[in-house]
């Protein structure tokens, strides 16, 4: 599986595969759901998705994904990257800040917001490719008076703060847990190869609001 889960033909954005379908450079939705699910490393090569990603003290990396209604009612994800100092300070570019922006200092803020997301195939100032070193550049703006509704009821997955890859579920080879990992309880696989962690029982605005003020303050 990738960091998109599957239910209700919910898919990522694709900005970067012309000969796919659905591709598209822009992108319009009003924001349903709000969450980190861990990151994986990049395999260009092949159609399997990358290696859960860990901290070299044993934890996952995280990055946050962001649930879209598009205009026909289908969902559509955008996954990013969280915001480290330089692009806190602006000294790197990034969509974390770019949509952080957009909120009064609290990112949960950004759940019923309508908004319009573009890239460009290459960087328009240099002309190179999008890359490691040469990260995919964003423009993004709120759509107001604006509200876009999805046809069927929001996945399970989508529900929940934190989601972390359970390749184990899908006959991959999941990495040998950390101390700290294994203390933790293990709880049963979700639809789309991903485990809720355990106190995620359902989706809390507020507990994504306390982790962006502890990080942005």
């Amino acid at each position: 599986m990738s960091l998109n889960p599957s239910g209700m033909g919910g898919s990522s954005w694709n900005m970067s595969r012309p000969n796919d379908e659905g591709y598209s450079l822009e992108i319009w939705g009003t924001v349903v759901s709000l969450q980190e699910v861990q990151a994986r490393m990049y395999n260009p090569n092949s159609n399997q998705p990358g290696a859960p990603r860990f901290w070299p003290d044993g934890h996952p990396v995280m990055n946050i994904r962001m649930g879209l209604a598009t205009p026909d009612g289908s969902l559509k994800t955008v996954t990013f990257g969280k915001a480290g100092k330089k692009q806190v300070s602006g000294e790197k570019p990034s969509l974390h800040m770019q949509l952080f922006n957009l909120t009064n200092r609290n990112m949960s803020e950004l759940v019923g917001k309508t908004l319009h997301l573009w890239t460009w195939p290459a960087n328009p100032t240099t002309g190179q490719v999008w890359g490691q070193g040469n990260p995919r550049l964003f423009g993004v703006e709120e759509v107001e008076g604006t509200k876009y509704e999805l046809s069927s009821p929001l996945p399970p997955e989508f529900l929940v703060p934190e989601l972390l890859c359970n390749d184990g579920a899908q006959g991959g080879q999941p990495m040998a847990p950390s101390p700290q990992m294994i203390q933790q309880p293990q709880v049963p696989p979700m639809q789309g190869g991903y485990y809720a962690t355990p106190t995620a029982q359902q989706y809390q605005q507020q507990t994504l609001a306390s982790y962006t003020r502890r990080k942005f303050e």
